[in-house]
Parts: structure tokens; sequence; C-alpha cells
């Protein structure tokens, strides 16, 4: 039985629309499909705009496309370059996923967290040039990431969209009337507390285990049982 893919927690995938309409990656089986046909995702792991792409062309994108043979690429997300400035990270993804679609690449954005809060917080080596927090998030910072790519990339229908639910205003980038507008009809609307908590457990790690559990046992495959246990740096 055929069904759609959604994709959510670390990572978001998106792809330039084709010409005769929009669609979504599906799973069927074991098999990704792309405008009903099989779909394999060979791609390059380019790095963060920030740090690994520090410097470098856009036309790497051309080249990985054109000729490496590629068809997706994967970029990253210090979640401590997100913090320290949301708005200038946002304009270098943007830069980079516009420059990749344009070679008609897939492009998965990857929120690059290392470690589990109050138990493993690896600490980059200073030599790197990264800031001691680099690799840590919380929840409320992810919620804020994929927030900030659904309001960004929301009206491409295989953008991360999902993330907000129903009921939720989408606003263009670079549009502060109607930003203004969908503030002030937020707030005059009463705030339903029941649904925000609803959302919210969506997003609970034993959702998110029974949700890739799941996901796993529709293509066939039995899921390994991993122990949680703290570990030490």
């Amino acid at each position: 039985m055929r069904r759609r893919a959604v994709l959510a927690g670390l990572a978001g995938l998106a792809a330039p629309a084709p010409a005769q309409q929009p669609t979504r990656i599906e799973i069927s089986g074991h098999r990704l499909l792309w405008n009903d046909a099989p779909l394999r995702l060979c791609g390059i792991a380019m790095g963060d705009p920030v740090y690994i792409r520090a410097g470098r062309s856009l036309d790497d994108y051309r080249v990985v496309a054109q000729d490496w043979g590629a068809n997706c690429v994967r970029i990253s997300v210090h979640p401590g370059h997100w913090r320290y400035d949301p708005v200038l990270m946002a304009q270098y993804l943007d830069t980079d996923i516009a420059a990749a679609r344009a070679q008609g690449l897939f492009v998965i954005v990857d929120w690059h967290v290392i470690g589990f809060p109050d138990h493993y917080e690896p600490v980059p080596p200073p030599e790197w040039g990264l800031p001691p927090d680099a690799y840590l998030s919380s929840i409320a910072d992810a919620i804020a990431f994929w927030t900030s790519m659904a309001q960004r990339h929301g009206d491409d229908p295989h953008g991360p969209r999902e993330i907000l639910g129903p009921g939720h205003a989408l606003v263009p980038v670079g549009n502060p009337a109607l930003l203004a507008e969908a503030i002030l009809q937020a707030l005059d609307q009463p705030v339903d507390h029941a649904a925000l908590r609803r959302r919210a457990a969506d997003f609970t790690t034993e959702r998110t285990v029974e949700a890739f559990a799941a996901m796993l046992g529709g293509m066939g495959l039995a899921p390994a049982v991993i122990p949680m246990h703290e570990t030490t740096p």
C-alpha cells in the first residue's frame, strides 16, 4: 500500500517540482517513489554554508549534478551557528538550497546535532574555529529551526510544512505587511492550549521512535532495539 512519507525530526527533504505537477516523495514497500517511478537518492554531503563551505563557489552544485551524476545533496546546519544568528544562517541556507535546486538536485537539510543534552555534550577542538556549543540542541532550538524552514519553504510541496500542522499561517519571506497582518490575526484568535499540547506531543522521543518503527515495519524491516544509557565523553 502506497503512503506518503513524512520526514520529521532532524532532516527535511526538498526537491524541484517537475513541470507537469508538484508531488512528494512516497514510500511503497521498501522503495521510494517520485512521480510514480522508483527513486534512488545518490548524493553528496556538502557540509554547512558557514564552516565547511566557507568561500566555496555555488558552482559546486553544478559540478555535483552534471559531472558527478548525483541527484541529491545534504546541507548541514550546526545548532550553535543558528542560535548565534538565525537570520543570517537562514539566508545562507536559502542561497545554497536555491543553487542546488536550480541544478535539479533533491536537498536534504540536516539539523546537525551531536551529543545528548546533560549526558554527552562534545566540544569541538578550538582549532576548528567552531563555537563550543556548535553541536548542541534543545527541543526548543529544533522547533524554532524547523518552523523557520517551514515558513521559508512551506509553499514548496516538497518542503517541511507538515511540522506546523493545520491551521497555522505561513507568510512569504520579505513581506512585512503580510507578516503584520498574520500576527494581528493570530492575536485576535483565542489560544487553543489543548491543541498546542497535542501538537507538541507529536515530537516527544516516544512518538518519534514509534513513527520510525512504524515506517520501518511498513518497509518489511524489523527495527533494532537500542538500549538507552548514559554516555560519558
